[in-house]
């Protein structure tokens, strides 16, 4: 069932002291928190440092050499100079981020990692909620796709992770983007990035042209 939400896109599209991480695996949104730092490219500067494994589904493997954004909803980072305060990168080969420095710890429970799909300044994200709203977390492992409507219209698979986030949605410019839930049978569905984008430009000229 379809659950149209609209986005505008505007804004900008990365755990603990390492002497403190006691599990090797902490979830952070569709990723884990890594004690792993070994020949790694350091971003930031200071003693607390935390590495993230990307996964583009809460029960799949490691999302290897995958566009990723990374932000924290307590701590400004200060590598990042966009307003919406969002690191974006690329895993290397194992699914891991780049090694992330702070001069202070940072908890763990702040963290957002998910996907990121799209490139640009401008970004969005969505978060599937319960209608009564009467939950404080958001409702986790939802398949989805997202439309972007902008010069070229795309679409976006992926499923929310724990607390119903998606993944992470940048673009050149402003753009209106809109969130669907998959069916069961849609999600494990055959389907191709062309035959995808090609149902995009057939919604957003629907939608241009109101009908």
């Amino acid at each position: 069932m379809a659950a149209a939400v609209l986005a505008l896109l505007a804004g900008a599209c990365s755990h603990h002291p390492t002497a403190s991480v006691q599990d090797e695996y902490i979830s952070i949104g569709n990723g884990r928190l890594i004690d792993d730092f070994d020949d790694a490219q350091v971003i930031g500067n200071g003693p607390y440092r935390y590495r993230f494994v990307l996964h583009r589904s809460p029960h799949g493997g490691p999302a290897t050499s995958h566009p990723f954004a990374l932000s924290n909803r307590l701590h400004q980072l200060p590598f990042v100079t966009d307003a919406k305060q969002v690191f974006r990168g690329v895993t290397d080969a194992q699914g891991r981020t780049p090694v992330f420095a702070f001069p202070h710890p940072i908890e763990t429970d702040s963290w957002l990692l998910r996907e990121c799909f799209g490139d640009g300044p401008f970004g969005e994200q969505f978060r599937f909620s319960h209608a009564d709203g009467t939950r404080r977390f958001g409702v986790p492992y939802i398949p989805y796709r997202i439309v972007v409507c902008g010069p070229v219209a795309r679409m976006y698979r992926g499923i929310s992770d724990g607390n119903g986030h998606t993944g992470y949605v940048a673009s050149a410019k402003p753009n209106q983007a809109f969130l669907f839930e998959l069916a069961d049978e849609e999600a494990e569905a055959r389907h191709s990035e062309q035959n995808d984008n090609l149902q995009a430009a057939r919604y957003c000229k629907e939608r241009r042209s109101g009908s």
